[in-house]
């Protein structure tokens, strides 16, 4: 804007409408209200924002809930695999190949989803957080509490233990 422009339009301003002192109030009110619409649009805004979070959240949560339910149905069918394995006479080499095959398959599969076996191994002393003891045999040749064999391989979805292994 050039200083004539501004000149013209200060030229413009009616004396009138600058605020007097009975105007004053008016304005002191209006002024209040808009920093209570202020307020309230920042606390609105700020709640808004803690619901966005809370419930990305939740969604995680029910998308973890829902992995941990769909791989303990799993660990039925890789149980019955793990059997299978276990059972089948040695002579029925191409049955038994395919199986373990299914059997891989699906631990690959699990593991890309975050669920592993747990690691147990003989000797072990028995931890409750992770290992259900489901037979308790004295033996010379192991320390009392130890593992001396898996009956259940044990499971955990990242860091959630979906289900203890089953010891001897």
């Amino acid at each position: 804007m050039t200083a004539e422009e501004l000149n013209n339009k200060n030229s413009e301003i009616n004396p009138a409408e600058t605020p007097r002192p009975d105007n004053l109030e008016e304005l002191k009110k209006k002024a209040g209200e808009r920093d209570r619409y202020l307020e309230m649009l920042q606390l609105t805004r700020a709640d808004f924002e803690n619901y966005q979070k809370r419930m990305d959240r939740e969604r995680g949560n029910w998308i973890a809930r829902g992995a941990t339910d769909l791989a303990r149905e799993i660990l039925a069918v890789i149980d019955n695999l793990e059997r299978i394995l276990k059972s089948v006479p040695g002579q029925d080499r191409a049955l038994l190949q395919g199986v373990e095959l299914v059997y891989r398959l699906f631990l690959q599969q699990l593991k890309k989803q975050g669920v592993e076996p747990l690691a147990v191994e003989k000797g072990v002393p028995l931890d409750p957080r992770w290992h259900e003891a489901v037979v308790s045999e004295p033996t010379a040749e192991l320390a009392p509490g130890s593992i001396m064999e898996v009956l259940e391989t044990g499971y955990r979805y990242k860091e959630t233990l979906l289900r203890a292994a089953r010891v001897k």
